[in-house]
This record gives structure tokens, sequence and C-alpha cells, in this order.
């Protein structure tokens, strides 16, 4: 608690007591099927906090906790707006900011999920929002359509929120991966599937084929190539350069088979078939 005293002269005019007081900071720990979970940092001083939630919009008190951890029923909420604020001897502190729960970046209990190209491998990141009744990670690969194997699975640590994997054996093109987790019950959910192009040096990716307009080439380097485009006759459409990632215009061919060469400093890299419709 705080006052304000103003001196003037001889006198001193004192204000009402206030109190200072940190907001804390709500989070969602997983947003999984029916239930929800929020959770906050522990406030010094604090004898036990206040969850609201908006009610005809108003915040509503709906809960009070000693515990930093609140695990809700969706069917139960009136909005999905969250505040929370702690409460010492006698007062209550200042109120968090509102959230929506379904705006934080959230998937189950997926808080962020990446693939990164290191040399010869993919690193695969994930940061979870919650560890509450939370078993393992299993990480999984596609390997066919609808079709995703075990690449490991990490059993999970109290307080522990990023773990990472590397897949050893990435084959030319695109790879897609995925995290199931599963809870001490048996229940299991699954993350958002992600994708990451793998290409060595000299590689090349192309799609979409049939191509209707621009054919996107993707590169395993930022070097310069040269793309030469050929009907089945031998007649040169298109000569152009490209690196990286690049879109090629092939709006005025016709219709048919076309061949093209992928090269740099008059060295076939890549030959390719497109196809135009």
């Amino acid at each position: 608690r705080g006052m304000l005293k103003m001196q003037i002269g001889t006198k001193n005019y004192l204000s009402r007591s206030f109190v200072l007081s940190e907001p804390l900071n709500l989070k969602v720990g997983f947003d999984c099927g029916d239930k929800i979970q929020l959770h906050w940092q522990q406030q010094p001083g604090a004898t036990s906090y206040t969850l609201y939630n908006i009610k005809n919009n108003e915040l509503t008190a709906i809960a009070t906790l000693t515990d930093t951890v609140a695990l809700l029923n969706k069917v139960a909420l009136s909005s999905p707006y969250f505040a929370v604020c702690a409460n010492g001897a006698g007062f209550a502190g200042l109120k968090s900011y509102t959230i929506d729960y379904t705006l934080q970046g959230l998937s189950c209990y997926q808080q962020s999920f990446i693939a990164t190209v290191i040399d010869s491998q993919i690193r695969l990141d994930l940061v979870i929002g919650s560890t509450y009744n939370l078993k393992k990670i299993i990480w999984e690969k596609q390997t066919a359509t609808n079709v995703f194997s075990e690449i490991k699975t990490d059993i999970i640590s109290l307080n522990k929120f990023s773990y990472n994997v590397n897949d050893l054996t990435p084959k030319k093109g695109v790879q897609r991966y995925r995290v199931t987790f599963e809870t001490n019950d048996g229940s299991r959910f699954q993350s958002d599937i992600i994708a990451i192009t793998y290409l060595k040096a000299d590689e090349f990716v192309y799609y979409p084929n049939p191509v209707t307009q621009f054919l996107t080439i993707r590169s395993g380097s930022f070097e310069d190539y040269d793309l030469e485009i050929y009907d089945l006759i031998g007649n040169k459409i298109l000569k152009d350069k490209g690196n990286g990632t690049k879109q090629f215009d092939l709006s005025k061919c016709l219709p048919g088979l076309y061949v093209g060469v992928i090269s740099r400093d008059e060295i076939i890299l890549q030959k390719i078939k497109v196809i135009k419709q």
C-alpha cells in the first residue's frame, strides 16, 4: 500500500491509501478438445488469485484460486476473454491484460513448431505451452499419403517446455512433420503439420506440374542458374536466370509438353519435363 503527501509550508496533505501491484501475465497452457488451461506467474505476497471472464460485456469473477493454474471446461465459458489478478491481505491487485484464449497461437499443447535445414540434416524445434497431464511427445515424419512414421519419442520433463530432434536422413524435396502429444490418461492430440524443402546445393524442385501460368523453381543454393525451355522439336521458348526460389512466366506457351534445362556456367545440372495446360 502507498500514500501521497504534499507539503505546503508547515502543512501536510495526505492522499487516500492505494495499492501498488505488478500486473500478472496471463497465458494459455493448452487448448485441447473441450478443455483449456490458463496459467500465470506467482506474485510474492499474494494469498489468492481471482480469474475473470467477460459475461454480458463485463469482466466477471468466475473463480478464486490459491494456485497459479486454472483448468476450465469450454462449455461453461461465456466468452473466450479472460483476465486475472492477485489478492493480498484485504485488497485486490491490478488485473492482467484481457486475452482471447483462441488467439494466442496455441494448437493444443503446441506453442511453436519449426523446421530448419542444417547441413545435411533437418532440425525440428518444438515449444509447448504446458506440461500439465502430458506424458510424452512423439516426433513423426510423413512417409506416404496420410502415413506418418515415428522418428523419436521424448518423455516430458516437469517445467521443460522446449524440445528438439534431428532428421538425419532427409530425402530430396518437401518433407512434412508433425508431433503427437500423449497425455497420462492415454489421449492423443496431433500438432500442426509443417513442411520444409530439403535440397543440396545443385538440386532443384519445380511446381506446379502441370502449370497454367507460373512455374516455380526452388534451388538448394542462392547461386545464379540459367533456365531454358524447349518445345519437343527443339525450339527455345524461354531463357531466363534465377536463384533461390523464382517464378517463371509460362503464360505465353501453348498447351503441351516442354523440356527444361537448368544449368550453371554452361554445365547442365538438371533436365525437367513440364506440362503446360
